[in-house]
């Protein structure tokens, strides 16, 4: 970086001081969220709810920001309220899918011509059989899959980015990661684009919901008790 700077300094003829202190106030600025690239409005309603959306699904891609002492006062409470009602919300989400997913593979292989029901010596034991933790754990697991590759295709094309920098996108935020290295509908044309808004806070809420894929096993072990 020593070497580059240096370079650019004697190519241009601008002081190497000069040179680092501009450098040093655009990271600055960049941390304030000023950017010199023209984007849409952060603070538009549809811009505030998709702030509300990455704290309370735990993402902070960190693009927006609290920069008042009485806005972070306010992210504090809010926070601890909205993270502990995801959290519950997405936990009793979760135990209802995966009755439901419960109940339609049981309704599948009753329904199949072999029947084939494993430990089932009787119509008693037929009618208490339950799907295995590994069949619901599957299921749940495709449709995660299938979520990521459909929320990539979107981001593809509206984003502009390589479907593979979608699904990195997608692993990135659906996991509450949120490096903040790709963010979604920050151009200034998404602005107008609200269907894409709505859908693009829906996908980062469904997101919340993946990451609790890892709780299934205990949450299934639960159900079919």
């Amino acid at each position: 970086m020593e070497t580059l700077l240096q370079a650019f300094s004697e190519e241009h003829n601008i002081s190497l001081a000069e040179l680092k202190s501009i450098l040093q106030l655009y990271e600055e600025a960049r941390a304030a969220g000023i950017r010199a690239q023209q984007g849409r409005a952060l603070w538009d309603f549809p811009g505030a709810f998709y702030f509300v959306g990455t704290v309370i699904s735990t993402i902070g891609f960190g693009v927006s920001a609290p920069s008042t002492i009485t806005g972070k006062i306010l992210l504090v409470f809010y926070g601890l309220l909205g993270c502990s009602a995801s959290i519950l919300f997405f936990n009793l989400f979760l135990e209802r899918v995966i009755t439901f997913v419960s109940v339609a593979i049981l309704w599948c292989c009753r329904r199949s011509p072999h029947r084939r029901l494993r430990n089932t010596k009787n119509e008693d034991d037929e009618n208490n059989w339950k799907p295995s933790i590994p069949q619901v754990t599957l299921v749940l697991l495709i449709a995660v899959l299938l979520v990521a590759c459909c929320a990539a295709s979107v981001y593809s094309a509206m984003e502009g980015w390589s479907y593979l920098e979608s699904l990195y996108f997608c692993f990135v935020a659906f996991s509450t990661v949120g490096f903040g290295d790709f963010v979604s509908g920050q151009r200034e044309q998404h602005e107008e684009t609200r269907g894409y808004q709505v859908v693009n806070c829906l996908l980062m809420l469904l997101g919340k919901w993946k990451r609790y894929r890892e709780e299934t096993k205990k949450g299934v072990e639960t159900i079919l008790k």
